[in-house]
């Protein structure tokens, strides 16, 4: 099995992943030869473009004059957009989509956004307020933004819809001070009207907001160091971000909020800030394992995966090609396929306790 990845075509809502912004991917941004001295981070080079590696096809660009840089190595030997720079005096880095394409994501529909950051200013550096991301159109507020408060040290991540704002109930989430904090900050949207805030998978705050419908002529898109609230303030890194026209759904193992966590913790070697029992805390989710597909126990209650090609160490004797009518065929599939094996050397004397029934894949 190989690990889950968002981009794998069968990987589960593979075809809802509308936004991916990866700083580790290479095809995920442009630099340019100029750099830009930060004063806490030294000299790196500017990115000029980030690239949507999602489904919409579109890609970022500079709203302002100011780069965001990218810092390799910022995150477990892995890459980061740095947004707002402080040289000298304090720089705002904006970046927003080329065109509205992402508008597609603006009603109030299913959507659940997960993202990796680091480096969070909470200090008043720049502004009370540091944008981080905001999606839909800004300039009739139908949208949707995460961004931090540091007015009177709350630090905390906050949904933002239309000036409409929700902050976590906790204070001081973000650990403070920075440079050093390393969070995965989540937001979920329901067509129900319901919104839900997770920092390291923890729901930090629930509202109801009922979500603009209408999309405007107005221009719509993505930004990233910024939201709907502020233009601005923004001072973190951002790893990665996914943004799924999907809301959670199961729970445990099959909860989908949780394989994309689990993979972002072990991608981003930050599996410290999984809770204990959270179902990837010791392994990443898997692609026909944890994650996608479901396993089963054996009569001794210990957990299999199920292996469609048998046991590995084993030959197949025979796979029906029909099963017995009392089963049951349904367009020629069959209900209940299953393979008969012998693990250990091949054989094919008398040994009724080496051979079993093991069961076929999870798609038959």
């Amino acid at each position: 099995m190989a690990n889950w990845t968002p981009n794998n075509s069968a990987a589960a809502n593979s075809g809802s992943l509308q936004v991916w912004f990866d700083a580790n991917n290479t095809d995920g941004y442009v630099t340019e030869s100029s750099t830009t001295t930060d004063d806490d981070y030294g000299a790196a080079n500017n990115i000029s473009r980030i690239n949507n590696l999602g489904t919409t096809g579109y890609y970022l660009e500079r709203q302002g004059s100011g780069y965001p840089t990218l810092r390799t190595g910022s995150l477990s030997g892995k890459n980061g957009f740095k947004f707002g720079n402080k040289a000298g005096s304090w720089g705002s880095t904006i970046m927003q989509s080329n065109n509205s394409g992402i508008s597609t994501i603006t009603s109030n529909s299913n959507r659940l956004v997960l993202g990796v950051m680091s480096n969070i200013f909470v200090d008043a550096r720049g502004a009370t307020y540091k944008g981080l991301w905001g999606s839909g159109d800004f300039s009739s507020m139908k949208a949707f933004s995460l961004f931090v408060d540091t007015n009177s040290d709350i630090d905390t991540p906050i949904m933002g819809f239309g000036f409409t704002l929700d902050a976590a109930t906790t204070n001081n989430l973000i650990a403070d001070p920075s440079p050093g904090n390393k969070a995965i900050i989540s937001m979920e949207n329901k067509s129900s009207n319901a919104q839900n805030l997770f920092f390291n998978t923890a729901n930090v705050k629930s509202a109801t907001r009922t979500l603009n419908t209408t999309i405007s002529s107005n221009p719509a898109g993505f930004k990233l160091g910024s939201s709907e609230y502020v233009n601005d303030s923004s001072d973190y890194v951002l790893h990665e971000l996914l943004v799924y026209s999907v809301a959670d759904s199961g729970t445990g193992a099959d909860g989908f909020r949780n394989t994309v966590e689990g993979y972002l913790a072990h991608k981003w070697g930050i599996t410290d800030l999984l809770p204990s029992d959270h179902p990837y805390k010791s392994a990443a989710p898997q692609i026909g394992g944890g994650g996608d597909t479901p396993t089963f126990g054996d009569d001794e209650g210990e957990e299999r995966n199920i292996n469609p090609a048998g046991a590995p160490d084993g030959p197949t004797i025979n796979r029906f090609s029909a099963v017995n009518t009392n089963y049951g065929k349904t367009g020629g599939v069959e209900q209940v396929p299953f393979t008969l094996q012998q693990p250990g050397s091949f054989s094919l004397k008398r040994r009724a306790s080496a051979y079993k029934v093991t069961r076929g894949d999870s798609n038959e």
